[in-house]
């Protein structure tokens, strides 16, 4: 009964703010309370943040209305999934997804951006932050999607940081790379949610909370 009044909350809310939302908008979700969650939010999210992301999607709104989302996910391939699904699926605060929409300015196509991310539909869930591996996390998915009208990166890559405040990595990073014979790419460029959300090219235009 619960999930059924949520996802009838979530379909009244979807037609409230619809028009408000736009292809290429970016939905950031709160971190939730899993290890892998606890690790990205541990190594990435500053004590200033008021918020902490562990997860970023892209939204496509089809011609004919549908709202989908396009994203990378541990549990599944690069895929699509709709908007209601993804809010059902986010984590919540209060009864509420713990979603944050934000908006790309400047001089870039969300039509592009969807047309590039729909290349990497079925790549698996890229769980070393290796570049040009054939596989994708979420904020690579973005960086490689969104491109200006030059096409060059609209975001910029970071050195990772694997790393909690006291100087340590945590433990989930240590079991993953150790499991999979590599090191911990401590420094090496990539990309994150928490990094993302902070770039001044971005315009929050709704969150759900």
């Amino acid at each position: 009964m619960k999930k059924v009044w949520l996802i009838s909350f979530l379909l009244s809310l979807h037609a409230m703010y619809a028009q408000n939302l736009q292809t290429g908008d970016l939905l950031f979700v709160v971190s939730g309370t899993s290890p892998y969650s606890d690790a990205i939010s541990q190594s990435t999210a500053f004590a200033e943040d008021s918020l902490a992301f562990d997860h970023v999607a892209m939204l496509w709104i089809t011609a004919d209305s549908v709202f989908n989302v396009i994203e990378a996910v541990p549990q599944n391939v690069v895929h699509i999934t709709t908007l209601d699904s993804f809010l059902v699926s986010a984590t919540h605060l209060k009864g509420r997804p713990g979603v944050v929409v934000k908006r790309l300015t400047g001089n870039f196509s969300p039509d592009d951006a969807v047309l590039n991310a729909l290349r990497y539909l079925g790549q698996s869930y890229d769980w070393y932050f290796e570049p040009d591996n054939g596989r994708m996390y979420c904020s690579e998915l973005i960086y490689e999607s969104y491109l200006n009208n030059e096409g060059d990166h609209i975001f910029n890559t970071v050195p990772m940081n694997f790393k909690s405040s006291d100087g340590t990595i945590a433990d989930f990073w240590i079991k993953l790379f150790e499991d999979a014979g590599k090191p911990v790419p401590q420094g090496e460029r990539g990309t994150n949610p928490q990094d993302m959300s902070r770039d001044k090219q971005l315009i929050e235009v709704y969150r759900y909370f």
